[in-house]
């Protein structure tokens, strides 16, 4: 009857939205172009990775299982820590959540309830990521139409597995003590192991002929793990290899594993929901209050820290949800920045430097730009609750973007720097190289920023806490969008120089220097041009609300 009734009433609503934008606006229409754009440019990249890389003679096919089978093992581990952090928020320190304790229903409904509201949070991006490489895949290999009719369903399957997955660790953690320590410690310590399990393979044959072949061979060892049986993105990745091949056997098995595995998840759900999920959510609920806090008000005392700033960072501290984030992108960052000692071992010309120079860069650039969609555009929706303290302070809008601007901006900084510095130094980077690498990312954390704060005052979202359903908004989608073009455009034109110079058409490092200070001085003028006029468009914005 419960879900009968929610289901009415979500139902309504997405009438009623669908009924407030029975017009489209220009806006709205920008947004569905670079949505189908992305879907296009994504499709026809996949498709050329998938021919270019299965035209390898002897090992292409073998090389495209294992990175089939890796992509959907990364997927799933993602989305498992995604789905963890986002129980967390939404299960047990969402106010819809006391809400719904407080109304008659059923412990087991509100879990559930629950549950498929952060499911579908937590998980858009894989779909909307997976579905024109599964359609690519599928033309590429000429399957039949089972494989577009089964592939959804073995998807969502997936999804849902990974998805009680997150939700088990974070509720199995929380039961050990009141939370928010363990938590942390134990998914941080989770990541350490992935990045371990993950190293790629250093003991290669730099000094063979056949170095390419011993190169792949290492490669492909070291992409064995993610083939394991017991993994349900073996059996999501298998099952689909097996439709497009017409081997019903073995699809119809991997069929079996989910449904069988999705089944056991789903009772032992039911039998935590109605045993412990109220006791867990009710000792979560508060939190002593130590002595910790006041060193941290001498220290930002000491050096006279702005105190919108102070509280910003306090929220960061206090907020698991956010710092465990931040862990699982260090993560990433330090099992990429120890694998780029093996891209220099086997690459030696300069096309192939300059290349990796540059998707280095890219790599970096795009880091700071998820970061800054992640942390930066929410912040001005979630200070709606304190928008009164806000809009009485002695300070107006302007002065209050510049002091928000501050602190992601000297983080971003550092960030960046750090991983510029360490990257280049294991790639063995030229001083040219390193030296516009730093001012790059400098000019690229300004734009991220101002991008995402201006964004985020100009399309806020005050009917959530939750910044996974703020970002998903409108603001957030244009954030993504605009942040791809940018860097797209940004590093196509700033490598044209060294492309000229790998094809002799620049004799000199003089002249070489000459082209890429132009460069760099029309890409600095335009992008703080383009940071300073999105952050005069928000600061128009009359109020927060």
């Amino acid at each position: 009857m419960h879900w009968i009734v929610f289901g009415d009433m979500y139902l309504k609503s997405f009438k009623n939205w669908l009924w407030e934008r029975r017009k489209i606006s220009l806006r709205e229409w920008v947004i569905i172009v670079f949505l189908l754009g992305y879907w296009v440019v994504g499709f026809e990249f996949f498709l050329w990775s998938f021919k270019f890389i299965g035209s390898f003679p002897v090992v292409g096919d073998l090389l495209l299982e294992r990175l089939w089978h890796f992509f959907f093992f990364a997927l799933g581990m993602m989305l498992i820590f995604s789905n963890a952090i986002v129980s967390y928020t939404v299960q047990y320190q969402s106010p819809e959540t006391s809400f719904l304790f407080s109304l008659p229903l059923s412990t087991r409904f509100i879990f559930y309830k629950q549950l498929i509201e952060g499911t579908i949070w937590s998980s858009w991006g894989f779909l909307f990521l997976a579905f024109p490489l599964i359609l690519a895949f599928g033309i590429v290999f000429q399957s039949s139409f089972v494989y577009y009719l089964a592939a959804p369903v073995l998807v969502i399957f997936f999804v849902l597995i990974v998805s009680f997955l997150g939700s088990f660790l974070t509720h199995f953690f929380l039961k050990l003590n009141r939370g928010k320590n363990t938590v942390a410690a134990v998914l941080l310590f989770l990541l350490g192991v992935l990045v371990y399990l993950l190293r790629f393979p250093s003991e290669l044959k730099q000094d063979s002929d056949v170095y390419i072949l011993d190169f792949l061979k290492k490669f492909l060892e070291g992409l064995s793990f993610s083939m394991s049986p017991y993994l349900p993105s073996t059996w999501l990745a298998k099952g689909l290899l097996s439709i497009s091949f017409s081997k019903w056997r073995v699809s119809l098995f991997s069929a079996g594993l989910m449904i069988s595995t999705l089944l056991l998840l789903a009772d032992l759900a039911y039998f935590i929901s109605g045993k412990y999920y109220f006791p867990v959510w009710e000792k979560n609920q508060g939190g002593a209050v130590g002595k910790h806090r006041t060193f941290f008000w001498k220290v930002s005392s000491r050096f006279k820290i702005p105190t919108l700033i102070q509280k910003d960072m306090l929220c960061l501290i206090r907020d698991p949800s956010q710092w465990i984030q931040l862990g699982l992108m260090g993560a990433m960052g330090i099992f990429y920045i120890t694998n780029l000692k093996n891209v220099k071992t086997y690459v030696e010309n300069a096309q192939w430097e300059n290349m990796i120079f540059f998707m280095n860069l890219a790599a970096i650039s795009l880091i700071l730009a998820t970061l800054s969609l992640r942390f930066v555009f929410p912040q001005w929706s979630l200070e709606w609750r304190r928008s009164w303290i806000i809009g009485m302070a002695p300070r107006n809008l302007k002065e209050i973007l510049r002091t928000k601007f501050l602190f992601p901006y000297f983080a971003f900084l550092i960030l960046g720097e750090a991983a510029s510095l360490i990257s280049n130094l294991v790639l063995g980077s030229s001083l040219l190289r390193i030296l516009l690498s730093f001012w790059m990312l400098g000019v690229i954390s300004f734009v991220m920023i101002s991008l995402s704060l201006s964004l985020g005052v100009l399309y806020p979202n005050f009917k959530s806490d939750h910044p996974s359903q703020i970002m998903s908004g409108l603001g957030g989608i244009l954030n993504l969008v605009f942040s791809i073009v940018y860097l797209s455009v940004l590093l196509t034109v700033l490598s044209f120089p060294f492309h000229l110079a790998f094809l002799g058409k620049i004799h000199s490092n003089r002249i070489l220097i000459f082209w890429v200070g132009g460069v760099v001085l029309f890409e600095t003028l335009f992008s703080l041009s383009l940071s300073l006029g999105l952050l005069k468009i928000a600061e128009r914005r009359p109020c927060l609300g």
